[in-house]
């Protein structure tokens, strides 16, 4: 009888374990890892991109964050090591991953290069980045005084992705965060590995449906985003703290997508505060949350009047944000309630238009107006 105990409980065990660890990294360590790294007389730098060696070696790794993610194939999802990697720096004709693509930036995949096509990381080599992102707050603790082409990275404190604070940059940032993943609805957002896309502090759902994991693929099958119904100020303790580097906080204390934007491109997503130290200007979107805006708002419901009683239907063309954290995959688009946010017009890597958005905004006229006559139909 103890011993069929025994065994049951180890049953038990085995499959909570199995259980827990659906959403991590599987296959062997050596596919991931190198102790020596050295293989019949050779570097274990097969992962790699480019010439980045030296990052991943600290860290006994074969490759550093470009060096799985951007293989630069025909392929936007690559199998590595008994994984499928989701690929940042690509040349699939069918299309990309929701993030975008690094590739238009330096011209190796669309219509040409640009520097204005997405976030210019350093990784991909010398850009013309301006000495800080454009519509950036004011200087706090030193955040963004380096984010340009000498600093700006995936991960890390002049970076995305993984702890934005005084962790450093690259792989220090989101150390264990894969071997921790969370993937689907992740509501909690206090870990790297538990926030959405291990951007710290970021509520969000995950596309899991299979065969379409990472994509935004059509109305019923995507990435659900979290917002809010009014951006965060300049004066609220949410939006100071968020940059308080001594403490690992750079992050959005409301937990949303834009409110994660806001923490380098502040003056696009926060509210006026007119007569603060920090804002002496009141350089925000405005002054509330209702028209009219100096700059177009993000964290802000659609109406449910005008010309918006148009838009019932989830368009993966143009996003938008539930202000409640998503559960599941939604087909539809709540007036009154779902918000507009950054990533309702842009992408998050790269895309293949101006200022990285989701259309081509200088085509023609048709083009121009495709994306904004889905929100604004009466001027489409």
């Amino acid at each position: 009888m103890r011993k069929y105990a025994v065994y049951c409980l180890a049953g038990i065990i085995v499959l909570m374990m199995t259980t827990a660890a659906h959403s991590v990294l599987t296959g062997q360590c050596s596919s991931c890892h190198t102790m020596h790294n050295r293989q019949n007389n050779s570097e274990m730098v097969n992962l790699t991109y480019g010439t980045e060696t030296t990052e991943a070696k600290d860290y006994l790794l074969r490759g550093t964050c470009l060096g799985c993610h951007a293989q630069n194939t025909a392929n936007r999802i690559e199998a590595l090591g008994g994984n499928d990697v989701p690929q940042v720096y690509h040349k699939d004709p069918g299309g990309d991953l929701a993030g975008g693509n690094f590739a238009y930036i330096d011209g190796s995949w669309g219509s040409g290069a640009s520097d204005k096509k997405g976030h210019n990381i350093k990784d991909f080599g010398s850009f013309d980045n301006p000495s800080q992102p454009p519509g950036r707050r004011h200087d706090i603790a030193g955040i963004n005084t380096t984010v340009n082409n000498t600093g700006f990275t995936c991960a890390g404190t002049h970076g995305c992705h993984g702890v934005r604070g005084n962790q450093g940059n690259g792989l220090s940032a989101i150390e264990g965060a894969h071997h921790n993943n969370v993937d689907g609805q992740l509501s909690t957002a206090d870990t790297v590995a538990n926030s959405y896309r291990f951007l710290y502090y970021v509520i969000g759902l995950e596309n899991t449906t299979g065969g379409s994991k990472w994509q935004n693929v059509n109305a019923s099958n995507h990435n659900e985003y979290f917002g809010a119904d009014e951006p965060m100020d300049f004066v609220s303790t949410g939006c100071v703290t968020c940059h308080d580097a001594g403490n690992n906080n750079n992050r959005p204390n409301n937990k949303t997508m834009s409110g994660f934007c806001a923490t380098c491109h502040g003056y696009f997503h926060l509210l006026d505060s007119g007569g603060y130290a920090l804002d002496p200007d009141g350089d925000g979107v405005g002054d509330d949350k209702f028209s009219p805006f100096k700059r177009h708002p993000t964290d802000v419901v659609l109406p449910n009047r005008g010309e918006y009683t148009s838009v019932v239907s989830y368009d993966v063309d143009t996003p938008v944000a539930r202000t409640s954290p998503p559960a599941s995959i939604d087909a539809g688009v709540s007036l009154d309630s779902d918000a507009v946010m950054c990533l309702s017009c842009h992408g998050a890597h790269a895309t293949d238009f101006y200022k990285m958005l989701r259309w081509d905004i200088k085509g023609s006229l048709a083009t121009a107006i495709s994306g904004c006559g889905n929100c604004h139909t009466s001027k489409n």
